[in-house]
């Protein structure tokens, strides 16, 4: 699968909330993420602008956790930025993490997404 990922910038966040809010748009998601990012030793998935990824979920509309197992790499950074990207969930990360090192990979780098990531369905 490829991602295609673009960012939007200059943009007054309580004017979008409160034109979203007018058209009665109902939040359908909001997570709190933990990204555990693996590679090996010498960081050749890193280098090649790669990595192997465990993220744990916790969606706090729901009150669920959900944790995924991907690998992403670099295709392009023309106008977007493209990704392949490979994900599966798995039902316990602790696994997945040993998976990926019994593959000869290690954790690098934990990244905790204190900012909400928000979905927002539009009537």
């Amino acid at each position: 699968m490829q991602e295609i990922e673009t960012r939007i910038i200059d943009i007054n966040i309580s004017d979008i909330k409160d034109k979203l809010l007018k058209i009665d748009a109902v939040k359908v998601k909001e997570e709190n993420q933990i990204n555990n990012i693996f590679d090996f030793s010498d960081k050749r998935l890193l280098n090649e602008k790669g990595y192997a990824r465990i993220r744990v979920v916790e969606d706090t509309l729901s009150n669920k956790h959900h944790y995924y197992m991907t690998t992403k790499r670099l295709l392009s950074q023309d106008k977007y930025k493209v990704m392949s990207e490979h994900e599966i969930e798995i039902s316990d990360p602790v696994v997945g993490e040993n998976i990926l090192k019994s593959l000869g990979l290690e954790l690098i780098e934990s990244i905790k997404n204190i900012e909400k990531a928000t979905n927002i369905r539009i009537p």
